[in-house]
């Protein structure tokens, strides 16, 4: 399918309808929160409905050979996101179909989403002459024109003056909206602690390390140091502001990962490279077989600070 015209760019199955250009999928006219590598995986499942995409395409597509990460639980996780943003299941599915060891293919009907053109839309035609009507009877007189403009120009003279004078703090709190938020265009995720002394857990830390890096490519315009770059920093007694100078990145991403019984545990917190403070700090706990959903949730979270410029406490 190709995606150079305007109409083929947007996509539409049942109620979802995804524009291949910007990577918004959408239910019902509401956006939904997707990005990253399950947008990817799904804008190429779209773009060949009922074929199969192989393992080795996507992974060509997402993880290139110099990518250090496990591509098998990144794509599960992947896979595992997308179908829970749709509302499949893999044991019945109604969009997605994995073909075991090979790949994965759309099965459900795909259409190309008409967009009206306000040119040439019927609703938007007129016959000659009607134009030029509406527009004399929606023209104001001079008179009401003068008034408006006496009102703005007097409440803008009594606003101006509220600013002047601070009245009831309001200088105070424009300047706090008007003021830059901090833009954070480059982050690193430290290897996550594991807190239990299993050695085998180490391993279980460092696959949730690899999966939260992977989330976060997905973020435009947000530059990732690779896993391979902060493995060196596994263990390491340096400060972490040090750290953040050191891979050159805005913000740190340190954290603690802790499995016991079927409970995952994991603590995270978001490190501003000048200050060394913590800027956001979040606690998450979910069973061991939602650990891909915990995953993203993790990410989704993180992303969101660096997105809004805001940092308060977040527990769950």
């Amino acid at each position: 399918m190709e995606t150079t015209g305007r109409s083929d760019q947007h996509v539409r199955f049942e109620s979802f309808e995804l524009n291949l250009h910007t990577r918004e999928l959408c239910r019902h006219g509401l956006k939904l929160k997707l990005q990253g590598h399950p947008i990817e995986v799904l804008a190429m499942l779209l773009q060949r409905p009922g074929d199969l995409v192989t393992r080795e395409e996507i992974q060509k597509r997402l993880w290139p050979k110099d990518t250090f990460v496990d591509f098998e639980h990144g794509l599960n996780s992947t896979i595992n996101r997308l179908r829970e943003a749709l509302g499949d299941h893999a044991e019945t599915p109604r969009f997605i179909e994995t073909l075991p060891r090979l790949g994965y293919r759309f099965i459900a009907p795909v259409e190309q989403a008409a967009i009206a053109d306000p040119v040439s839309s019927p609703q938007t035609a007129k016959a000659p002459g009607t134009e030029r009507a509406a527009h004399a009877a929606a023209r104001p007189s001079a008179s009401t024109i003068g008034m408006l403009a006496w009102a703005v120009v007097a409440a803008l003279g009594v606003l101006a003056m509220l600013i002047a004078f601070n009245a009831f703090g309001l200088r105070d709190r424009l300047l706090q909206h008007v003021l830059p938020v901090p833009a954070f265009r480059s982050i690193a995720v430290l290897p996550l602690q594991s807190l239990s002394s299993d050695p085998g857990q180490e391993a279980f830390a460092g696959g949730i390390t690899a999966a939260l890096i992977t989330d976060l490519e997905g973020i435009r315009e947000l530059r990732v140091v690779p896993p391979q770059a902060v493995m060196r920093y596994k263990g390491s007694n340096k400060p972490l502001p040090q750290i953040a100078r050191e891979l050159n990145v805005d913000v740190i991403v340190a954290g603690t990962v802790q499995l016991s019984g079927d409970k995952v545990h994991i603590t995270a917190q978001l490190i501003q490279r000048k200050t060394g403070r913590p800027l956001w700090a979040g606690s998450y706990e979910k069973n061991s077989h939602d650990l891909p959903y915990l995953q993203s949730e993790v990410a989704e979270d993180i992303a969101r600070q660096i997105e809004l410029g805001r940092y308060p406490s977040a527990t769950r």
